[in-house]
């Protein structure tokens, strides 16, 4: 499975209330684009405002966390290579990128593919209680 993933920090002047509107009309618009290239999931986080958040990055001595990550997943590679070659596809993409970029920074935001190798599937809980 590949996966394009989008770690993003909004931009200075955005409040998290402006980012977190923006990101959920992106989100909207995201998911239009990966139909059109073939992709079979979507996600969209928000990083939670909690005082742990911070503890966490001076507990490990991390950057602040990012404001939101967007997953777009194809079961191939090839899938996405091939669709985004299209022009259509790239026009979609560039008009993307052009709303993304009025409320992302992309200086501390980082966009790359990986590859997902699943570790710990749901079914493989399913009627396990709580670790202790």
């Amino acid at each position: 499975m590949i996966k394009l993933v989008h770690c993003v920090c909004r931009r200075p002047r955005l409040t998290v209330a402006q980012f977190r509107a923006a990101w959920e009309v992106f989100g909207e618009r995201l998911r239009e684009v990966a139909i059109e290239l073939g992709a079979t999931r979507v996600t969209l986080s928000t990083t939670l405002e909690s005082p742990l958040n911070d503890a966490l990055a001076a507990a490990r001595g991390s950057a602040r966390p990012f404001d939101g990550i967007a997953e777009i997943v194809w079961p191939s590679g090839v899938t996405i290579l091939e669709e985004a070659s299209l022009p259509a596809a790239r026009a979609h993409i560039a008009r993307l990128r052009v709303f993304q970029d009025e409320f992302v920074d992309p200086g501390q935001s980082a966009f790359f593919f990986v590859h997902e190798q699943e570790l710990l599937e749901e079914r493989e809980l399913a009627g396990r209680g709580p670790a202790r």
